[in-house]
């Protein structure tokens, strides 16, 4: 759980979320405002929906209890309390969940709350922050789900160094969906070659290029193509894989949540001309 303070004279303002990082889906919340003091006429939890709004008071603490003011449409879940106990400050908590229906890291699209306090005469203010500030590590995307069957895009025929046979150097290029943190690949498309009954991570001499070919409107997912060369002699049936979603110190390929296989027929390579 993240924990984040701010301080003034008279009183603090806490917010607790239940989590460093959060991906698409719902998070949980927990505004907290206490007062040093208790000669206040009331005490409000205010949020604004986007930077350009004005503050809104959605909790209210007076003589005659807490309740609820208002209530924004990406809040859901919520519950409040507050007291002024005769020996204490005062304070008012609120609990809610918030639903994250977008990936993408923009102020406009996290509420922003700070605690107002009054005496009647006098307005008194905590620091202000957004949910979409605080979070201070990832936002996460989804899983990957689409892999497109990689394809031999070019061929070149070289004749080995012994004169006894040829060498296929082929261009191969795979697309697919990758995971999307705040706005950049999770991680890349890799490739992977079937050896001994198990698919296994390449060992390339070059890194894969690649490319961003679109990003969703969520901004949760994104569409990258991957081009690598793959050099083939003699006649065996070589499988290869592209894959994403994938554990990164998992060198067996196959478990990501997106893949597909090509079978490159080496036999056929060896009749072609050129």
């Amino acid at each position: 759980m993240f924990q984040f303070r701010y301080i003034y004279s008279r009183g603090y303002f806490d917010l607790f979320l239940d989590q460093s990082s959060y991906s698409i889906g719902e998070i949980n919340i927990t505004l907290r405002c206490y007062s040093l003091q208790k000669n206040w006429e009331y005490m409000t939890i205010q949020t604004r929906n986007q930077m350009t709004n004005d503050f809104e008071a959605f909790v209210r603490l007076n003589t005659s209890g807490v309740y609820l003011e208002s209530k924004g449409t990406s809040i859901h879940g919520l519950s409040i309390d507050g007291q002024c106990p005769i020996t204490d400050g005062c304070y008012i908590e609120a609990f809610m969940k918030m639903y994250i229906d977008q990936c993408i890291d923009h102020p406009e699209l996290y509420p922003t709350f700070r605690c107002q306090f009054s005496d009647g005469s006098r307005l008194s203010f905590t620091s202000e922050k957004s949910i979409r500030l605080q979070k201070g590590t990832d936002l996460g995307g989804k899983s990957p789900k689409t892999m497109h069957m990689p394809s031999i895009i070019s061929r070149t025929k070289i004749e080995t160094e012994d004169f006894r046979g040829f060498r296929h150097i082929l261009q191969l290029q795979c697309t697919g969906e990758v995971e999307s943190i705040n706005g950049k690949p999770s991680q890349n498309i890799r490739w992977c070659k079937k050896e001994s009954g198990n698919f296994i991570v390449m060992a390339l001499q070059d890194p894969p290029f690649t490319t961003t070919l679109s990003k969703s409107k969520d901004g949760c997912i994104i569409m990258q193509r991957s081009m690598t060369y793959y050099s083939v002699v003699g006649s065996s049936d070589d499988q290869i894989m592209c894959e994403s979603g994938y554990l990164e110190s998992n060198t067996i390929c196959g478990n990501g949540s997106a893949y597909s296989t090509l079978q490159i027929p080496t036999s056929d390579l060896e009749q072609r001309k050129g």
